[in-house]
C-alpha cells in the first residue's frame, strides 16, 4: 500500500517521475517481487544508480578537500546514533584516518 518511490529523493530512472523517469513505487516492487523478475531488475537499476551517485559525491568531496566531513554527514544521515554504525565501516574508515566516533 506504499505508493511512494523506492527511495524518496533518489534521482534514478526508477524513482524519478517525469523527465524519462518511470515513477516505480514500493507497492509495485512488492507486488512483482514474488511473481516476476522485473522487480529484481528495477531494484538493480536503482541500486547501481545509488552506488554511482554515492561515488560521484565521494569523489567530489575528495576534490574539494572535504571528504571526512562528507562521510561523517553521510553516516549521520543513515543512522540515528553513532552506536548503530557498522563496526566494519568504522574500522575501515579509521584505517584511512577518518574516525566516525568523534565529532569533527
Amino acid at each position: 500500500n506504499d505508493f511512494g518511490p523506492i527511495e524518496p529523493g533518489c534521482g534514478c530512472m526508477c524513482c524519478r517521475t517525469g523527465d524519462g523517469g518511470m515513477g516505480i513505487t514500493r507497492a509495485y516492487v512488492h507486488h512483482n517481487a514474488s511473481k516476476e523478475t522485473v522487480a529484481a531488475h528495477l531494484l538493480t537499476i536503482h541500486n547501481v544508480w545509488y552506488q554511482l551517485n554515492l561515488m560521484r559525491e565521494v569523489r567530489q568531496s575528495i576534490i574539494e578537500d572535504r571528504f571526512p566531513a562528507y562521510i561523517r554527514d553521510f553516516f549521520a544521515g543513515l543512522y540515528e546514533s553513532k552506536t548503530e554504525y557498522p563496526a566494519w565501516a568504522v574500522e575501515a574508515l579509521q584505517g584511512v584516518g577518518v574516525d566516525l566516533t568523534v565529532d569533527a
